[in-house]
């Protein structure tokens, strides 16, 4: 009877810690510098996931490190290196955050996001903006390009704001390139989804 006792408390444990912890996913792998995910992203803190396209491996933040969102190499897409906005020319990445601006509307934000993404740069110019969506709610998206080092780079990215979060997602590419990775990009945010966000703790990986 001891033994029996015994044996069920520890089945009881076992249930509430599983319960309780993160469940384990194939759609993410720790290195020791990154987190790598394929097939789904997920970010529960700040309400949404992304559908990745075959063969794409979405480049996040290692734990305890704030988790705000991706980067994605091009034209490689499958390499599992660490990648970084300084080792790469070509990219695509998606990040989202609360809005601490003093702007409380997408016109407003968006505004602010163009400003800082030509901040510093050497012959910034906008090209263009317009209104757009991401996945049906509004959105702007603007194209800009600068001179650094290596050459011209341009850069398409698309803000929305939602329920008092800066979504972010960019494509930065050269004029020879841009086409092709355009279209990678255009692919991935069709795969964007917006979820409930958490409220207290949440477990991004799931």
């Amino acid at each position: 009877m001891r033994n029996i006792g015994i044996a069920a408390l520890l089945l009881i444990a076992f249930c509430m810690f599983t319960q309780h912890s993160p469940a384990q996913s194939s759609h993410w792998q720790l290195t020791e510098s990154e987190t790598l995910w394929t097939e789904r992203y997920s970010n529960c803190q700040y309400g949404y996931y992304f559908l990745l396209p075959t063969d794409v491996v979405a480049h996040a933040e290692h734990p305890p490190s704030p988790h705000h969102g991706f980067l994605i190499k091009l034209p490689d897409t499958a390499v599992r290196t660490e990648v970084t906005f300084d080792n790469s020319d070509r990219l695509i990445w998606a990040t989202a955050e609360y809005n601490v601006t003093e702007a409380s509307t997408l016109k407003g934000v968006a505004e602010y996001e163009m400003e800082v993404t030509g901040s510093g740069k050497r012959k910034f110019k906008l090209i263009e903006h317009h209104a757009a969506k991401l996945q049906s709610r509004p959105a702007i998206e603007f194209r800009a390009e600068y001179d650094t080092e290596d050459g011209l780079i341009v850069e398409d990215v698309l803000i929305a704001l939602h329920s008092g979060v800066v979504y972010e997602l960019g494509l930065k590419t050269t004029p020879e390139r841009y086409e092709a990775d355009r279209a990678q990009f255009q692919k991935l945010i069709t795969g964007f989804r917006f979820t409930p966000i958490a409220k207290g703790e949440c477990w991004h990986y799931w």
